[in-house]
């Protein structure tokens, strides 16, 4: 009988679960969704429910998160919800609903719950403009506000002496000078790797940022501005030409003092280090008589010919190939990021940078870098000329 009776409720069980399969999994305990705003984890005292596979969250906990305001009207059992200029109108178990006065239906209709306006996640991304993602791991909703356009400065200086005051030299005081300004501005400073993907993949930066470059690697950047960089809590880019960096006396007598590798590593928790070319920071002729940055084309090789194509190419892939492996392997750090020698360059420069495992390059051309039009491998820079004071490059800065 005890057999007999097992074997009942055994089959009545599987019975139900076939005729019944969403009554057993409605009892099943589910993992809650965690909704961030920007970010930061929204705490809801009403929380998040999934219904028909799509997300559904509070209206008021989640918009307001964002700085918008929320308005129940008890008589008419509207929602209002305002920000900045746009107004958005909802009511439960109604899927039309109104933007600035203008009807527009909704795929869902919210509901109340435990005296909760929900509404989808979709109607928030398509009503706002925001961006939604969804974690199926850690079940996770991740929104985040539509990026405004940015303009970022990025300053670029040289080398550093006594009593230097033009476009590629300036004096160890009035480096301080531009710095302390700069930091007194409230400027965030930022590595390439941040600028890179923000202009690549969206990712926000500080509110005020800057970029600090440097080209050539002078000794005299670990000297002057490495010191004043770390005393104000700043970071900068070098960009090294390094054929010319050495393990002891440098070899090129007969030109300003470079970094070693030694002062490279000292100096990496300021100093992020970058490409300058391994050994072609010169110029040449081409084929046309004038005189351009050797990385841009064909030049007249030392017997008196003219490179073919396949010659320039190969000798410029290799030159920036050893320059982006010899950082990387010295001083451990990823190299996405090419100033070019003098400013020159062409299309061939950017083809055969981007074979080389660049993923931007910056020009001499004087500018901002604007986050919605920069073009990776044609990036503006501001020069910190010598012969500015703080205030005129503050100035010069605000312009663009």
């Amino acid at each position: 009988m005890r057999k007999f009776t097992v074997y009942l409720i055994l089959t009545l069980l599987i019975i139900l679960s076939v005729l019944l399969p969403g009554t057993l999994r409605a009892n099943a305990v589910e993992t809650p969704v965690s909704v961030y705003a920007n970010g930061s984890l929204i705490q809801y005292d009403s929380a998040p429910t999934v219904v028909n596979g799509r997300t559904m969250v509070p209206i008021r906990h989640t918009l307001e998160a964002f700085g918008a305001t929320v308005q129940w009207n008890s008589n008419t059992k509207w929602t209002t919800i305002t920000k900045g200029s746009d107004t958005v109108q909802i009511r439960t178990n109604d899927t039309t609903a109104y933007r600035n006065g203008v009807a527009f239906t909704l795929e869902t209709a919210p509901f109340s719950k435990n005296n909760r306006s929900y509404v989808p996640l979709r109607f928030i991304a398509e009503t706002f403009g925001y961006r939604v993602e969804w974690n199926s791991t850690s079940r996770s909703v991740f929104i985040t506000e539509p990026l405004q356009p940015i303009a970022v400065p990025v300053l670029m200086y040289h080398h550093i002496a006594e009593n230097g005051a033009s476009g590629s030299i300036i004096s160890p005081a009035r480096f301080r000078e531009h710095m302390q300004m700069i930091h007194a501005e409230g400027y965030t400073t930022i590595t390439d790797n941040q600028l890179y993907e923000n202009l690549k993949n969206g990712a926000p930066l500080p509110l005020k940022p800057i970029l600090i470059t440097f080209d050539d690697g002078y000794q005299s950047n670990f000297t002057y501005a490495y010191p004043t960089l770390k005393e104000l809590g700043m970071k900068a880019s070098i960009h090294l030409i390094t054929s010319r960096v050495t393990d002891g006396t440098p070899s090129y007598t007969n030109e300003i003092p470079k970094m070693s590798w030694a002062e490279a590593q000292q100096s990496g928790d300021v100093f992020s280090f970058q490409g300058h070319t391994e050994d072609s920071h010169f110029k040449g002729v081409t084929a046309n008589g004038t005189t351009r940055g050797v990385i841009t084309g064909r030049i007249i090789k030392a017997d008196g010919q003219l490179e073919t194509q396949a010659e320039f190419e190969e000798r410029l892939l290799r030159d920036l190939t050893v320059s982006k492996q010899t950082i990387e392997e010295r001083l451990g750090q990823q190299v996405i990021t090419l100033a070019y020698p003098f400013g020159d360059y062409s299309a061939d420069t950017i083809r055969i940078a981007q074979k080389a495992g660049y993923k931007m390059a910056f020009t001499v051309k004087q500018g901002k870098v604007e986050s919605t039009t920069a073009d990776l491998f044609r990036l503006n820079r501001i020069t910190g000329n010598g012969q500015l004071t703080a205030d005129q490059l503050r100035q010069v800065i605000n312009q663009y």
